[in-house]
């Protein structure tokens, strides 16, 4: 017996679509329809949220990953 690797596929991308997709579909697009995307990038211009997360992500990534070696330096006695 042959499978087809775009039916396996065909078919669950459906199920994602039909599950996942029909919930949430509806508030989205009435709050992407009512905040007005011209005002929206204005103040994407003057307060750019997208390079703030990708600057606070790296920046928590590096405090915990100091934080990490810390602790473990300090469990194998290396550090005081």
């Amino acid at each position: 017996m042959e499978v087809d690797i775009g039916d396996v596929l065909g078919s669950g991308s459906e199920l994602v679509r039909v599950g996942w997709g029909c919930p949430l579909e509806a508030p989205i697009a009435n709050i992407r329809n009512t905040l007005g995307n011209e005002l929206l990038g204005w103040i994407n211009y003057f307060l750019p949220i997208s390079e703030m997360l990708t600057i606070m992500t790296f920046w928590l990534v590096a405090i915990g990953v100091y934080y990490v070696a810390s602790v473990v330096l300090r469990w194998a006695k290396a550090i005081s």
